[in-house]
């Protein structure tokens, strides 16, 4: 429905949602005279003004003005609280002295919000949609038990839906898009022709969270704690991260782009990110970029500018939880007995034989033993045989890991270590080293979410022992063992992980800038 004064005075209603029985929502755009003061009002009659608790305003390029000199378009979302069971409900807009008044209760505007947002202007979906996920408010829009992701169902279902990496995407060459534990996720649009300086990427994100009744997976729109896009010679990049907050239950993410590239080229387009480490989703950021001005080796270029922005607000993000955590595990008491053990790396098949002999002393020490690695269920096999203590391998390794951290202490042992250290003549308590106390453990998570170099936890504590307990000579923290874009790209990735694992722990910051010996 569109009330106008007159060609630069106009206003436009799409649709009004019920929200609850005392909130809804205004859709719509406004053509006001360029540069003129404005003011976009909602009233209830003489129940008076009806307050405006959330409002955006984004581009309508659908709507053109007679004279673009003389009037500028804005689409609106308005969320706004009414009497309940209003008699009158009237959208005012307001330029300079002259006003248009617009009837919410008429007839004429759209009653079905999911077939508007598929039909309609895609910009408007995708601002709702990003503004579901920042405001409670908006939330019934997402939540209708028969249709997945609510009045966003249709839409969404018009979109091609892609996952991890894909070629020939028109009008793309190649999209690509990659997650990691910690709750990031970086888009790649790799174009088939130079992207102006003026391409903008936006994003919106809903996840896939476990269900209480372990059915289907729940979807909800994900609020972008950090959001940063940057045009590159041939690609527009995109960087996200959500809040720690959110991960908890956190299944799956799907990634809702809009897109425009050239002029007023616009496209939307969802993608489901491919789960992994750290490292390639860093390196997928200059990876593919054809026409940079400067080698990657160079050191310098639009690619690497944008590494280097991204590894900033990296750092920004989980510096100080990593050095909270680091601080607390220096001032940790020292950990009680464990009553678990946690084997990493029984990779060897032939690794069993050693525990044919040492399996008493090792059931001595615990209740339950964690394996993880190649081999675990042949060792595991050895103490099932004998069956005196509980032994887990594989995922459930992995949980019981996990649920320790926020439990007890575990004493983690890396078997290679151990064995070689039994073969020097060590005792069994200098072999199996000390235990990790829960805040150990705690940072351990976070380590792996944060700067995790491999896709699995076992890497990562793998990692964090080397770094505790490095000898001289040997060096704590080697190279990601990936293929990276370039020699300049795997330096600035390493460095910047090698700062997370040694945040607030001078001792190994130190280790790790000393000149290895030998």
């Amino acid at each position: 429905m569109i009330v106008a004064a007159d060609d630069s005075l106009q206003l436009g209603i799409d649709a009004v949602i019920p929200l609850s029985p005392r909130h809804a929502l205004a859709m719509g755009w406004a053509m006001t005279p360029r540069g003129e003061g404005t003011e976009l009002s909602i009233a209830a009659g003489r129940a008076g003004d009806c307050p405006i608790e959330h409002s955006s305003f984004h581009a309508r390029p659908g709507v053109h003005p007679a004279d673009p000199r003389r009037a500028v378009v804005n689409g609106f979302i308005l969320a706004f609280a009414t009497p309940e069971d209003p008699t009158e409900l009237v959208c005012t807009l307001q330029a300079g002295d002259r006003t248009v008044r617009a009837d919410l209760r008429d007839g004429r505007i759209p009653r079905d919000p999911a077939r508007l947002l598929a039909e309609g202007d895609w910009q408007a979906a995708f601002g709702l949609l990003r503004d579901a996920a920042a405001s409670p408010l908006l939330a019934p829009l997402t939540q209708q038990a028969d249709r997945a992701y609510g009045v966003f169902g249709e839409w969404l279902a018009r979109l091609p839906l892609l996952r991890g990496r894909q070629e020939k995407v028109a009008p793309l060459a190649e999209v690509e898009a990659l997650s990691s534990p910690s709750g990031e996720v970086v888009v790649m649009l790799r174009a088939t022709h130079p992207v102006p300086a003026d391409a903008t990427l936006e994003a919106a994100l809903i996840g896939y969270y476990a269900a209480p009744d372990g059915g289907l997976p729940t979807l909800l729109p994900v609020p972008l704690a950090d959001w940063y896009a940057a045009p590159l010679p041939t690609a527009m990049a995109g960087y996200g991260r959500i809040d720690a907050g959110w991960l908890d239950g956190l299944q799956g993410l799907e990634v809702v782009l809009h897109a425009r590239l050239r002029g007023e080229e616009a496209f939307c387009l969802r993608i489901q990110p491919r789960a992994g480490a750290v490292p390639p989703m860093l390196d997928a950021l200059c990876r593919g970029n054809r026409l940079a001005a400067l080698p990657l080796d160079a050191g310098s270029g639009p690619a690497l500018a944008l590494l280097r922005e991204v590894i900033g607000r990296r750092e920004a993000a989980f510096g100080p939880a990593l050095e909270l955590l680091a601080a607390r595990a220096a001032s940790a008491p020292r950990a009680a007995a464990p009553r678990s053990i946690l084997l990493i790396g029984a990779d060897d098949p032939t690794a069993a034989r050693l525990f044919y002999v040492l399996a008493p002393e090792i059931e001595h020490r615990c209740d339950r033993l964690l394996v993880l690695g190649d081999a675990a269920e042949a060792v595991a096999q050895v103490f099932a045989r004998r069956g005196r203590i509980a032994v887990v391998t594989g995922p459930d390794a992995v949980q019981g890991l996990r649920d320790a951290a926020g439990e007890d202490g575990i004493l983690a042992v890396d078997l290679g270590r151990y064995a070689a250290a039994l073969a020097a003549g060590a005792g069994q308590e200098e072999a199996l080293g000390p235990p990790l106390r829960p805040v150990e453990l705690a940072r351990l998570l976070a380590l792996h979410a944060a700067a995790g170099c491999g896709a699995g936890l076992p890497d990562s504590l793998a990692r964090l022992l080397r770094l505790a307990r490095a000898t001289p000579g040997e060096l704590p923290f080697p190279p990601v063992p990936y293929a990276m874009a370039s020699l300049a790209v795997a330096d600035l990735v390493n460095d910047h992980l090698a700062r997370l694992w040694t945040t607030g722990d001078p001792a190994a910051r130190a280790r790790m800038e000393a000149p290895a010996h030998g």
